[in-house]
């Protein structure tokens, strides 16, 4: 679970770790636009997070679903569901965060 809170400097992001796969390497931001159609949107990557479980950011930007992904040695965890219980598609192969 992803929680997202009002702070001097930032928005400060806090989530738990993952309950299944290998150790993790770092946790990724990822932003899913709301303001077009949306029903398989590709996930866009926002910034590398590293290794702890919350983190401060300067902004966020409106109209947009956040989501934190695990990154291990084999690749990126789950992006979860869309609303009709779909698993979300990844990023495109080869795609790096910023």
């Amino acid at each position: 679970m992803l929680h997202i809170g009002k702070e001097a400097g930032g928005y400060r992001l806090s989530w738990s770790s993952p309950s299944y796969g290998g150790p993790v390497e770092t946790y990724n931001l990822y932003r899913i636009d709301l303001t077009g159609p949306h029903d398989r949107a590709v996930p866009a990557c926002e910034g590398e997070l590293g290794l702890q479980t919350t983190a401060l950011v300067p902004d966020l930007p409106g109209n947009h679903v956040f989501l934190i992904v695990a990154r291990n040695a084999v690749g990126d965890g789950s992006f979860g569901e869309d609303s009709l219980g779909r698993e979300r598609p990844s990023p495109a192969p080869g795609a790096v965060c910023p």
